[in-house]
Formats: C-alpha cells, structure tokens, sequence
C-alpha cells in the first residue's frame, strides 16, 4: 500500500501510513474479530456483510469500557481552562482533545448535514468549497437511456480540458443518466473539482480492455468469413459485448445495426474497434449529495489553543475509530459513536487542590471524538 493509491495530503497520509502500515490494519481486524478477505485489492470481511465489522468496532467499545451516547446534538464547542467544552441540547463534556470527525455533506441521514460548520468556524477554522465524491456522473455522449442497468469491465481515462488526468479499472455501471461504478468512483475527486471550475471534463470508455485492437479486427474477419450473406452488423458484436452495447456502439462508429454484414468494409470495422476501446462521454455535472458517499475537498486546518497542550485538529475524514486511547467520544447525528459525560466536582481551595482537580481531569478524560 502507498500514496499513489491516496487522494488528499501525501504528506499526511504518508505519515499514517509509515505508522500504521497494511499489515497493522489487517492485524488489527482480525484481533478484533474480523477476517479478512482480500478481492481484486480491496480487502472485505470474510462473512461478506459490512454489518461485520461494525459488530466488531462495537464489542471492542464494549470491551474498552467506552460508553456510546447517541443524538448528543452539539450546539456549541469552545476552549475552557481543562482544554474544550463541548455543549449538546442534552448536556455539556470537558475534555483535553476533539477530534471532529462529522462529515461534511455527504449521507445527510445519517447526521452528516453540515450542522457542525458554523461551530467549527467559531473556532477559527475555514472551508473550501465542499464538494460531492464518490458518486456517479451524468453524462452525454451516448443513449445511455438505451443501456442502463448494463454493467462490465472497462478502463476509465478522465480527460480534462484534453489532458490525461487519471485512469481506472473496474465494473463500469451504465444507468439512464450516466456513469457510475466503483473506477467511476476513483476518479469523482479530480473530476467534481474539473466540473466546479468549469473545466471541460470527459471519459475515454474501453469496453474490451483485455482484447487489443488488432485481435478485435482479426475476429471481425474471420467473423465475416464464416457468415452467411443474409446476416446483419450485429453479429460483428454478438457475445463479446452486453446484448443492450451492440447497436449503440455500432451506431457511435456510424453502422446501422441493421445493415448487411457484407457493406462493412475493414476500414469500417477499424472504426467500430477505435469506438469501442475509446467510447467518448462528456461530464455535465455530479449527482448531489444524497448519491454521494463522501465530500470532496476537505481541507485539513490545525489551530492551537493558548493552552500548552490542548490542540483541536479538523481530520480530512468522513468517518474514524481510534480505540487506543478514546476515553469518550460523542454522537453529532444519526450514527453510533459514544462519550463519557464529566461528573460535576465540588469547587476546591489552594494550588495543591486545583492541580489535584485538573489532573483528575486529564485522566478521566483524554479525547473526545465527534463523529
């Protein structure tokens, strides 16, 4: 695992990946319970359902002791001598750390709704523009309408403003709208940006990217060797692509499906292969936010307090699970997370006393993770 496979600060992400490598990760999973099973280099819980590792992150929070209080809506968040106070509509938390972790736009159900930005504001950090990823793309190019629900293995290249910007792998999903898919998805972060600065922004689809251009031509031939006269331009195409992609991508290289097998010259079927393994589409805008998984351009900002060792740093992460050391850790929403509610001390006199009272403090509680 390295950066390249990253989107975001290399520098950041370099840093968490030289402490906490693949195999820590892998490690980790399985301590807590969770086999994993590696598929086409993503790696997923050998029982095949997500609902697995969030039973496991919620028997280690049982295990550590981490009680877990949900719909804790956070109303204000502000620095206090004991490090922050974080204020909710039910009651108030002290703590030295917060790590806000509460999302940005995306999956606004499940609590991640944008609430959080004024109190973030407040205390001094910015926002650049927050954008939908991880989501699909409306597109124009071809009748997309006549192919949805067609899914296959193609090779994405994102071109914006004519330039070579990334390139992915994977199960293309073709829907009446456009473009969606997990290599769709890989390549939404430079693409929503290109589209929010009014970039030209475009899609190179090959569908047959394990057959080369050559090969293709060779079986056109000897494809119209062994027809008969009667057959139609279809049968170039039948069984190597979905039923749905032959008269659209005929028709994208200017042959009608219905056309006699016998007009189509080799210097069309050229044309057919450079149409398939370079299927134009162009990018007209991203599905919002409720099709999005997470938000684009999050902008990691650190500002430290008047206090020696009190910082609160804004994470550039949708969602985070830090069991080590978490003491408490609040729920801003819909989704599960857990605090550890300060118990009210009587006011004490003299020095020896009030640093008896902060280090009470600091032991009860370490971290408080919003999320």
């Amino acid at each position: 695992m390295d950066t390249s496979r990253f989107h975001g600060n290399i520098q950041l992400i370099q840093s968490v990946l030289d402490r906490f490598s693949k195999e820590d990760t892998l490690s980790f999973f399985h301590e807590i319970g969770i086999w994993p099973k590696e598929k086409n280099g993503y790696y997923y819980p050998n029982s095949g359902q997500a609902v697995s590792v969030v039973e496991a992150f919620n028997h280690e929070l049982n295990r550590l002791h981490v009680p877990v209080y949900l719909e804790q809506e956070v109303l204000d968040l502000f620095p206090d001598k004991y490090g922050f106070r974080i204020k909710t509509v039910q009651t108030s938390y002290t703590c030295r750390n917060v790590i806000v972790a509460s999302g940005l736009l995306a999956a606004s159900k499940l609590g991640s709704d944008g609430s959080m930005f004024s109190v973030i504001k407040e205390l001094g950090h910015r926002f650049v523009p927050v954008l939908p990823a991880l989501c699909g793309f409306y597109a124009k190019g071809i009748p997309f309408s006549k192919v949805a629900g067609v899914r296959c293995d193609a090779n994405l290249t994102l071109k914006i403003d004519g330039d070579t910007a990334a390139t992915e792998h994977g199960e293309l999903q073709l829907t009446d709208y456009g473009i969606s898919g997990i290599p769709v998805f890989q390549i939404s972060g430079p693409a929503v940006r290109a589209l929010y600065e009014k970039k030209t922004v475009a899609v190179a689809i090959d569908f047959l990217p394990e057959i080369s251009s050559e090969m293709l031509c060779t079986e056109f031939a000897l494809r119209m060797e062994r027809s008969k006269t009667e057959e139609k331009a279809d049968r170039l195409l039948s069984g190597l692509l979905n039923q749905k992609l032959i008269p659209v991508l005929l028709k994208y290289a200017g042959i009608h499906p219905n056309e006699m097998l016998e007009n189509i010259t080799s210097e069309r079927m050229e044309r057919l292969s450079a149409g398939i393994h370079d299927c134009q589409v162009t990018l007209e805008k991203v599905r919002d936010f409720e099709f999005a998984q997470v938000s684009a351009q999050k902008k990691l900002t650190r500002r430290h307090w008047s206090h020696d060792y009190y910082p609160v740093c804004i994470l550039p992460v949708k969602f985070l699970m830090w069991m080590e050391f978490v003491v408490v850790i609040i729920c801003n929403g819909h989704g599960q997370a857990a605090m550890l509610q300060e118990r009210p001390r009587r006011k004490k006199q003299g020095s020896q006393s009030q640093e008896r009272d902060r280090n009470d403090s600091d032991t009860a509680v370490k971290n408080a993770l919003i999320s």
